[in-house]
Formats: C-alpha cells, sequence, structure tokens
C-alpha cells in the first residue's frame, strides 16, 4: 500500500465537510470515467455489464438529488444528463419491445428518470405497465421479483406481482446467515433485500417486522467485521446502507465501519473493488490497464458515494 494514495483516517465521527469531500471525490472520478458507463460503445446490442453500471449511475444521481448539498450541483445534472442522453437514444431505449431480458433495467431506467422528472413522454410508463402484465415476470427468482415490485411501486404503476412485504418474507433476511459459507452474491441478495424493504430508508413505516429486522441486524453485526478486515470495501458500503436503513446508525461499531471505508478512498476518489489486484494491475499496459481498472473500482466506488449520500448527508 502507498499510503500517500489514500485518505486520512478521520479521528471520531465524520464531519460534514468531511462526508461532503469523500462524496465529491468519488463523483469527480466517476465523471472523469463517464464515458466507461456507455453501454452503447461500438455496438448495436447494448453491453450488458455497462447497461448495470448505467442503472446504478442512474440511482446515485436520484439520491444526490435528494440531498440539499449535492441537488443543485452541476456535477449531479452531468450524470443525469449523461443517463438521460443514453436511455433515449433508440438503439437503447427500443429494445424494451425487443428483448425480454431488457425488462427490469428499462423499468428501472423509467421510473428513476420520471423521478429525475427527465422522461420526456410519461406515457412510457404506461407502456411499461403493459409488459409488465404480458411478460413472464413470475418465472424470475424471488430476488428479481423484489426488485421488480420495489421499482414498480416507487413508480406507483400497477401490478399483479406479489406484494412486496411477501417478497420481502420469502427472502429469508431475518433468518441465521452461516457466514462462513455465504457467497457473495447471496450477501448481495441479502442487502438489496433490505434497500427495497426499507426504499433506502426512505420508507414511510417499516415494512419489516421487528424480528426480521432483529435478525438482520445480527447478521450485519458480524458481516460488517469479517467483510471490513478482508477489505472488501463494496460489501461494506451496502452493510453500512443497511444498518442505516434498519435505525443502527448511532452504534460505535456502525461508526467504526465508516473510518474504515473512508480510509479505503483514494485520493482520486475511487476504491478499489473485492476483485482488484494490485499484481495483474501492473502486468497489464494501455487501454487494457485503464479497463481492468475500471472494471474492478466503479462498483465500490458507486457504493461509497450511493451510501455516504444515504446515510450522511441531509434529507431535503
Amino acid at each position: 500500500m502507498i499510503i500517500s494514495d489514500y485518505c486520512l483516517v478521520p479521528r471520531g465521527q465524520l464531519s460534514g465537510q468531511q462526508v461532503r469531500d469523500f462524496i465529491g471525490r468519488a463523483v469527480d472520478w466517476i465523471l472523469l470515467h463517464l464515458e466507461e458507463f456507455q453501454p452503447l460503445r461500438g455496438s448495436e446490442r447494448p453491453n450488458e455489464t455497462r447497461q448495470q453500471a448505467l442503472g446504478e449511475l442512474c440511482m446515485l444521481a436520484v439520491y444526490l438529488r435528494k440531498s440539499p448539498w449535492f441537488d443543485r450541483d452541476p456535477r449531479t445534472e452531468l450524470l443525469v444528463a449523461f443517463v438521460a442522453d443514453t436511455y433515449l437514444d433508440p438503439r437503447f431505449s427500443e429494445r424494451l419491445f425487443r428483448d425480454e431480458d431488457a425488462l427490469l433495467p428499462h423499468v428501472l431506467f423509467s421510473v428513476f428518470l420520471s423521478i429525475l422528472d427527465r422522461l420526456p413522454d410519461h406515457s412510457r410508463l404506461r407502456v411499461v405497465e403493459r409488459l409488465i402484465h404480458s411478460a413472464n415476470v413470475s418465472a424470475y427468482p424471488n430476488h428479481t421479483l423484489l426488485e421488480f415490485s420495489y421499482i414498480l411501486e416507487l413508480g406507483h404503476l400497477a401490478h399483479d406481482l406479489p406484494s412486496l412485504s411477501t417478497l420481502v418474507a420469502r427472502s429469508g433476511i431475518g433468518r441465521l446467515i452461516n457466514l462462513a459459507r455465504v457467497t457473495d452474491m447471496e450477501m448481495y441478495h441479502f442487502t438489496h433485500a433490505i434497500f427495497h424493504a426499507t426504499n433506502f430508508g426512505y420508507a414511510p413505516g417499516p415494512r419489516l417486522s421487528s424480528k426480521t429486522a432483529a435478525g438482520a441486524r445480527r447478521t450485519l453485526d458480524v458481516a460488517m467485521v469479517m467483510y471490513w478486515h478482508g477489505q472488501n470495501w463494496d460489501l461494506l458500503g451496502e452493510f453500512l446502507i443497511c444498518d442505516y436503513c434498519l435505525g443502527q446508525s448511532q452504534s460505535p461499531l456502525y461508526q467504526q465501519a465508516w473510518a474504515k471505508l473512508f480510509a479505503a478512498q483514494k485520493s482520486d476518489g475511487s476504491l478499489d473493488g473485492p476483485y482488484f489486484r494490485r499484481d495483474q494491475l501492473r502486468a497489464l499496459r494501455g487501454p487494457a490497464r485503464a479497463r481492468y481498472a475500471f472494471d474492478r473500482r466503479y462498483h465500490t466506488t458507486l457504493v461509497a458515494a450511493l451510501a455516504a449520500t444515504i446515510c450522511k448527508t441531509p434529507k431535503a
């Protein structure tokens, strides 16, 4: 580790200025690499990995807009404009009518761009409703149905999927998890179920029973320590959002975890992802090196910015 590449570790709770700077550095890094989020580069068919990254970028833009610190920041508008322009490119948006696999990302983009007031034709939301009714969505796994249900409810769109409460109950997030055997993907399903059940902490009332919430908090307390010792900043960022959503944001463990995540941010604003390997980066040159660095860092950098925005900035 090169110490000068990293930010200084804060003592005690983060100040407002430290949080602003943390988010600002991450957003600056994202803007510097914005074209890497473009799913249409050199192809008529969108790159699915980049499409997912664009959806995550859109979500970050939504929550930056909810923060009084960043809602009028020109950088937020640059993110919003990039996502809107990309989505409204016919090569991208018209896949909604040709490819059933594209349904979930298009539901996400339509709803989030509507929230951002960047959907020029709101009749598209009615089209999304009709497509949901005609598609075989019920065959999807529970974690996908949960995301569908969450986004549709967020957009106030009619659907005949199981209720969000039913899908959350099926997810089993309150059950004891064997953290010695759990996979990263299973932990992402766990964190996302909490995100969707609580609307990232913005839900007007509790959607989890006290028993389920208590079980989830027990898992988070152990997982938080395990994953920060493993330097998995990606899942640690998601755990911090979950703790905030479950009302744990004043615990000493939560504050320590924030200090760890803060210290993991490099001076350029990025954070290494769990699959980043410095020896592999050193072996690469030119475009391959830049692509490797982006692919192994972008998600963790987005998650860190999202976590700080949701958990650490005032609400509008």
